[in-house]
């Protein structure tokens, strides 16, 4: 067995017969990707996983002027992938660059769903998933609608205070909606008011 820390995390999702994840580390790619490098881009087809071993990556937009917006962040044991997009066929519309030197583990996602066919606990794990990010993005649409910037601010900084120093300002920002002189103005506001 090549990964089986990751095989004993997805046993938490799913219960893998070790003879299934043997099949699966057949069909995929290990990548080393350096700090600053973009493992995807808007237009790129969008056909394969990437599953981060170690590391932390940011999904994003960038708008026709060249304005990003950050949709989230992954890091280890998360899918880093363009899912709508596999699902409906289409190129992708989002960017994807390591913010640290990061390991993936890659494979192409009709591989996956010829999965689903082997064993039921490839179904559970992909449903589980599925349901994870969901969840995520529930949550994420919810401060959105129903939060002021401070709000999701603090909800981010509780959210993802394992890895906020490793990320800049300026995405922060982008993440949250704002521009970075809001955030640096409400970090101030912040501040003072512990104070």
């Amino acid at each position: 067995m090549k990964y089986p820390k990751l095989y004993q995390f997805f046993q938490t999702y799913a219960p893998i017969p070790e003879s299934e994840w043997e099949y699966l580390e057949q069909k995929v790619n290990t990548k080393k990707v350096k700090k600053g490098e973009i493992i995807l881009k808007a237009g790129d087809k969008a056909d394969t996983f990437n599953l981060i071993l170690d590391g932390f990556m940011r999904m994003y937009y960038i708008d026709p002027k060249g304005n990003e917006f950050t949709k989230t962040f992954r890091t280890t044991n998360d899918v880093a992938s363009p899912y709508v997009e596999m699902l409906q066929g289409i190129p992708s519309r989002i960017y994807i660059d390591a913010l640290e030197d990061s390991t993936i583990l890659s494979f192409k996602y009709a591989d996956f769903v010829k999965l689903y066919e082997r064993h039921d606990s490839w179904n559970t794990l992909g449903r589980k998933i599925a349901e994870k990010y969901f969840i995520l993005k529930e949550h994420r649409e919810y401060e959105f609608l129903t939060m002021t910037a401070k709000e999701r601010y603090e909800c981010f900084c509780k959210d993802y205070a394992h890895i906020m120093n490793k990320i800049p300002q300026f995405q922060i920002a982008s993440y949250l909606g704002i521009t970075p002189v809001s955030l640096s103005r409400l970090v101030k506001d912040i501040k003072k008011n512990k104070k």
